[in-house]
């Protein structure tokens, strides 16, 4: 088991420091704590920095399909004693700040690839919120609006009785004589 989290972190085994995994009905629970990798200060670059404590981070993480994996990190948290700012230890499967790792984002922003796939349903297949999957897609995903015209119609247009929405806005460019878009 080892051997394969090692490779799902991308890790070398001389880097885990403690290692345990544990299952419920409906979740993979690993727990994991690194060795100290001596580090100078993010703020000043002294490298007279001293672990401040610990703290156990949880980590939504998407390995396995159709189970629920959590990390439980043990982080370790640094203190610079020349200009007391703090932080924590690098790592392979977490950026700071953040409670999804590395791996599950490269995974929605895979899935959100596939042209008939939803948010809905990439946050099904990884064990996110809906919310989470469009935070992740606005954040690492870049894409130009396109302009509206000088002259825009609006209007809406009866859809379907059997539809949630029985009505549908549509967008229209005036001089062009087209659709700019379609809104449910």
């Amino acid at each position: 088991m080892l051997n394969s989290i090692i490779v799902l972190f991308n890790m070398k085994r001389e880097e885990i420091e403690s290692f345990q995994t544990s299952r419920t009905s409906d979740e993979v629970i690993i727990s994991i704590k690194l060795y100290r990798q001596f580090k100078n200060c993010v703020d000043c670059e002294s490298s007279n920095v001293t672990i401040h404590g610990y703290k156990i981070r949880v980590i939504n993480h998407s390995a396995l399909d159709n189970i629920k994996c959590t990390i439980h990190y043990n982080a370790r948290r640094f203190k610079c004693k020349d200009c007391k700012k703090t932080f924590f230890e690098d790592n392979s499967f977490v950026s700071d700040r953040q409670r999804i790792s590395k791996y599950t984002v490269i995974k929605v922003l895979r899935e959100l690839k596939i042209p008939n796939y939803t948010f809905a349903n990439v946050a099904k297949n990884t064990g996110l919120s809906k919310t989470a999957v469009i935070n992740i897609f606005d954040q690492y995903v870049e894409y130009s609006r396109r302009s509206l015209p000088e002259y825009l119609c609006i209007d809406e247009v009866y859809y379907s009785r059997h539809a949630r929405e029985k009505y549908n806005c549509v967008l229209y460019d005036f001089r062009k004589n087209e659709i700019v878009d379609i809104i449910e």
